[in-house]
């Protein structure tokens, strides 16, 4: 017993750096075991990723890089696919990891917060070997596990903290393979296979700086051995991951030309670039917005970090020029102020930093290491690891924000899968099946013709500890053709799993709503006022004309592109977006209307139209210009909600913004009059949600 007192007296700041981490990979775990326990629902994915952004462009539903890498991973190792037609553009080592973890535990994430364990452990080692001792080396990593930046990617499916523990697993065994003689070529087939491993992870932007770096080393210590295993091993690790695209039968031709897709994608990005972005993420936890160039506070942030830039930053250079300092830690300075200055250079993202963040805390702990035996130091060390243990308790506390706007971003979008995919409440899965609920909520806004919804916060009461909630909302509908009707809400939040869930009722859809439920729209035309010139020649006016709507599930796909042109032309809507607008989220055979013509058409052209399966015309009036060459004089567009992919008129909704549309448009404007009701499954009125009188607009004649 005094003998384990005295090792336990002697390696106390060990101890007790090992029970912080413990503590701090346990409440992680914790906080997130709603992600970690959670089931992968591939159908759910498949759907997802087949009307995202990578299938649609237009796509306003679109899906997140941890959502679109755990679904290729699953088409990797289920469906057997190529890496390049998962549409991730990244090398397919990550990939592959998040597949094998959703084969093996039915959940992505478990492999990801393994490699999390694995990564702190091993940048123990190597911090050991690089700072010469365990004091400072188990300091570094313990502040590395209390760093937001880091932590927060245990537990989502991205890719840096894969690269992140190739990079240190390679780096650790390289080191070993130039000290440790008896297992030197062991070492160096690690090595290499770490390295292989960290370029086929995500673009390598620092390979052919270890690779120089790391061949100068091993000839001038003559290890042309090592050498020799290390690069096998290497090409050994960047060719294995593409096993099966070889079986495909492409060739190490194709192999290079995909490396040069992945990198001429890479430099095609159009993000701005702003270049202290990189420097405000580790300095000022800001990070400016892509497109505007706002800076946007960054949670994963804490305020040790700029004292770590700082002095890592010293420290590195520090090494670097001193002449007795270890070899590896000047190539380490070298590695961080490299990939700082590509960094700064090109567009990037603060999450790019997880790959530089644990260096710089090795080359500021090699600044204090002789301070480690110092008890005001130790002392001051463990008030930080406290102050971490409870920042990160703090960050990890469910957070009702992401439920809420998600909530209200797919609302609006009328994506109700999503809502019950992400924001419902288990007890609410249980009553209704996905497929029950989409049909239930989505029919019901699409048969009221809503086409936006707003919301708008009144008052909420969410406590931090507590188990229930409650936001009250005035949420704003604006419908297709008789204008826009509000209705207060209040939602319902429980904590299931420390997240944040949506307590379903039907009141969210409409107040007083059933699932059995339906509407009735009585719609009393008002006309946009008439342009014509001063021979009283008609220019533009508002006439009958037809609604086109589609049935994705009948139309020839082999003539869609016909069909895509032809409403292009006569709309004057790009056929990309008025693809979108039947494919991004329909319902089981239903048609969705997709536009109204702006020019009178041609018996030919109606005749054409007609033709196309799937396709179905109405009555319905429109804004007709006499001359197509009008179109773009007379400038006329959806001014009261966004109109992204579809292009149908309505004279309550559609608004000059150029030209004599724009001039004349306050004399010009009218509006739709009628009724909006809602109805029980009798056919009984319910209540009526608008009503209101049409209005004509004047007619304009031109001087």
């Amino acid at each position: 017993m005094k003998k384990i007192k005295h090792i336990l007296l002697k390696n106390w700041l060990l101890v007790f750096c090992l029970i912080i981490i413990v503590l701090q990979f346990s409440q992680i775990a914790y906080f997130k075991r709603a992600l970690l326990l959670d089931n992968y629902d591939s159908s759910y994915w498949k759907d997802r990723f087949e009307h995202s952004q990578y299938a649609l462009p237009a796509s306003a539903r679109t899906i997140g890089d941890d959502g679109l890498y755990s679904y290729a991973g699953y088409r990797l190792t289920v469906g057997n696919e190529s890496i390049e037609k998962t549409a991730t553009f990244k090398p397919p080592v990550g990939i592959y990891s998040l597949g094998f973890s959703t084969v093996i535990f039915n959940n992505p994430l478990i492999t990801t917060f393994l490699i999390s364990i694995a990564t702190i452990i091993i940048f123990f080692f190597l911090s050991r070997k690089l700072l010469n001792g365990k004091k400072p080396a188990i300091i570094v990593t313990t502040l590395l596990a209390l760093d937001p930046f880091i932590f927060s990617n245990f537990t989502i499916a991205l890719l840096d903290l894969p690269q992140l523990f190739f990079l240190i697993l390679h780096l650790l065994f390289f080191v070993y393979s130039t000290e440790k003689k008896r297992f030197a070529l062991l070492f160096a087939l690690i090595s290499g296979l770490s390295l292989g491993f960290f370029t086929e992870t995500k673009l390598p932007l620092l390979l052919p700086i270890i690779i120089l770096l790391e061949t100068l080393y091993l000839i001038k210590k003559r290890l042309f051995l090592s050498f020799i295993f290390l690069v096998l091993s290497f090409c050994f690790g960047v060719l294995v991951p593409y096993l099966r695209y070889f079986e495909l039968g492409n060739s190490l031709i194709d192999y290079l030309k995909l490396h040069k897709y992945f990198l001429s994608y890479y430099a095609s990005g159009k993000n701005q670039l702003f270049p202290l972005a990189i420097w405000q993420s580790l300095f000022i936890g800001y990070f400016p917005d892509v497109v505007s160039g706002k800076l946007n506070r960054i949670t994963d942030w804490w305020p040790i970090l700029p004292l770590a830039t700082f002095f890592g930053l010293a420290g590195g250079i520090k090494v670097f020029f001193q002449k007795n300092s270890l070899i590896f830690l000047k190539g380490l300075s070298i590695l961080v102020f490299a990939l700082l200055a590509i960094y700064t250079l090109i567009p990037s993202y603060a999450r790019y930093l997880v790959i530089v963040i644990p260096f710089l805390y090795i080359l500021a702990a090699s600044l204090f290491k002789i301070y480690t035996q110092n008890i005001v130091s130790c002392l001051l060390f463990i008030v930080l690891c406290f102050f971490g243990l409870a920042y990160s308790s703090y960050l990890l506390l469910p957070n009702p924000e992401n439920t809420l706007w998600n909530l209200r971003y797919n609302f609006s979008h009328r994506y109700l899968q999503d809502v019950y995919q992400e924001q419902l409440s288990l007890i609410d899965h249980k009553t209704y099946s996905r497929q029950e609920f989409r049909a239930i909520a989505q029919s019901a806004l699409e048969k009221a013709t809503i086409k936006n919804v707003d919301f708008k916060e009144l008052s909420r009461n969410i406590p931090v500890f507590g188990e229930k909630g409650y936001v009250k909302y005035l949420v704003t509908y604006t419908t297709q053709n008789l204008g826009k009707f509000s209705e207060t809400k209040t939602i319902d939040l429980v904590k299931e799993q420390d997240q944040w869930k949506i307590v379903w009722n039907w009141n969210i859809v409409f107040n007083s709503f059933k699932p059995d439920y339906t509407f009735s729209t009585n719609l009393l035309p008002g006309k946009r006022g008439t342009i014509q010139d001063k021979e009283r020649n008609i220019l533009a006016t508002d006439a009958p004309s037809i609604l086109i709507s589609i049935n994705p599930d009948k139309i020839d796909t082999k003539r869609e592109q016909k069909m895509l042109k032809l409403l292009q032309d006569i709309t004057s809507k790009p056929g990309a977006n008025l693809q979108n607008a039947y494919l991004e989220n329909p319902l089981p055979n239903t048609y969705i209307p997709v536009a109204t013509p702006f020019i009178e058409l041609t018996t030919q052209e109606l005749d054409q139209l007609n033709s196309f399966p799937g396709l179905k015309t109405e009555p319905y009036i429109s804004r007709l210009y006499t001359q197509k060459e009008n179109l773009n004089e007379f400038t006329i567009v959806n001014t009261v909600y966004p109109e992204n992919s579809s292009r149908i008129y309505s004279s309550s909704n559609y608004h000059g913004i150029s030209g004599i549309e724009k001039k004349y448009d306050k004399e010009l404007s009218g509006y739709n009059g009628g009724t909006l009701q809602m109805l029980d499954g009798n056919g009984n009125i319910i209540r009526t949600l608008l009503n209101r009188e049409p209005k004509n607009g004047e007619d304009i004649t031109l001087p």
